[in-house]
Formats: structure tokens, C-alpha cells, sequence
């Protein structure tokens, strides 16, 4: 059987608040045109391409971007070097949800690189809460049926593991642990924190 899913034309997709923290200003992926060019570019490359499912109920689902529309987006991630400039916060995750812990933050002085592969996250309306899909400046809340959360672009051909913070955030949601709040339900195996812990200590999201 395969885990995919093709969401269907008559299924619409719009952007949820949470992605529009990646602009050219942050230290996340960004788009190189507007908003509504993203979202209809994505949309049309959900209609024609299957995603892969990373939840059993199927209301979480990864979207690999291909080449052509990844190379419009720019990549947040810089490989740290010994002259690498490096900034330590300790706060809470740029577009945590409320009670969402703070944690220590490392990120690293540099330019986004064009981006070789992109990943869009999309979520479907019932797998966010009312507060994931309200927008803090206008207090409207955006109901498609599918939502792109995120997009994640790397600099390689292939996409950077997530970091090791927000796989334990996304497993203790799944261990039902205070520690889980603003995460996605998700079990991940050893090697999966390995290959994380092994990246992200030579990496770094850019400023």
C-alpha cells in the first residue's frame, strides 16, 4: 500500500499563519516572489504530485517540491565553520503557540543559499487547533482545507533531518508530556535522533 495521498482539485489550500514567518527577513526558507505566488505554485504542484503521509489518519502530509519550484526558494540553513559568527538565545521558537517551552537557540551569521530541494509541510483544517490557524495581526482565522504550515529548504538535494529540539517537542506530544506543547504528534527511532544530533552540531539556521 502505498503512503501517499493526491489532494484533490475540489480541496483547497491556503497559508496557515505559521508560515508567514519565512520571509527574506528571517532566518527560515523563504519564497522568491509573493505570498499568493507561493501558495498557487504549491497548489499546483499538490494537484499533480502525491504526498507523502507522515501521520496514520492522513491529515499531515509532505509535499516534495522538485527541482524547478525548490530553486525559487531560498535555504535558512549555513554550514558552521571555526570563523562562523554564532548567536545564543534562549526563548521560545519564533511562531510558538501559547505555553510552548523556551529553549537554548543557536544560529549562525551568513547569507541563504539558493536552495537545491524543498519540502512543504501542509496540514488539513482538523489537525490544527483554532489558535494554529488564527493570525495574531488581524485575529482572522484561515479555514482551507489544506494548510502549508512550512516549508523547509536545503541547500543539497536532499532535506535536512528536523532538529533535534523539535523532534523531542513532537515526541513528547505523542508521550501526551507538557513538554509536547506546539509540537505534531510523532515517534522517532534512535537513528533518526542520531542522524539529527550528527547535522545539526555542524549547522545552523542563518541570521
Amino acid at each position: 500500500m502505498s503512503l501517499s495521498y493526491l489532494i484533490p482539485h475540489r480541496e483547497t489550500i491556503a497559508l496557515n499563519p505559521m508560515v508567514l514567518r519565512q520571509t527574506a527577513e528571517s532566518r527560515f526558507s523563504h519564497f522568491d516572489g509573493g505570498w499568493e505566488e507561493m501558495r498557487q505554485a504549491i497548489a499546483e504542484r499538490s494537484s499533480e504530485q502525491a504526498a507523502d503521509l507522515l501521520r496514520a489518519d492522513g491529515k499531515i502530509l509532505k509535499l516534495d517540491l522538485g527541482a524547478e519550484l525548490s530553486r525559487r526558494f531560498f535555504s535558512g540553513v549555513t554550514e558552521i565553520g571555526p570563523q562562523t559568527p554564532l548567536n545564543v538565545t534562549f526563548a521560545q521558537r519564533p511562531g510558538a503557540v501559547a505555553d510552548e517551552a523556551p529553549y537554548v537557540q543557536v544560529t549562525a551569521g551568513g547569507t541563504k543559499a539558493r536552495a537545491g530541494h524543498a519540502v512543504a509541510s501542509l496540514y488539513h483544517r482538523d489537525a490544527l487547533t483554532i489558535e494554529e490557524r488564527t493570525r495574531s495581526d488581524t485575529g482572522t482565522s484561515v479555514d482551507g482545507d489544506w494548510q502549508i504550515v512550512s516549508v523547509n529548504a536545503s541547500p543539497g538535494d536532499k532535506p535536512e533531518p528536523p532538529t533535534p529540539m523539535a523532534m523531542a517537542r513532537n515526541m513528547a506530544k505523542h508521550l501526551g508530556l507538557p513538554q509536547g506543547i506546539g509540537g505534531t504528534a510523532r515517534v522517532y527511532t534512535a537513528e533518526e535522533f542520531m542522524e539529527a544530533i550528527l547535522f545539526w552540531s555542524r549547522h545552523a539556521m542563518t541570521v
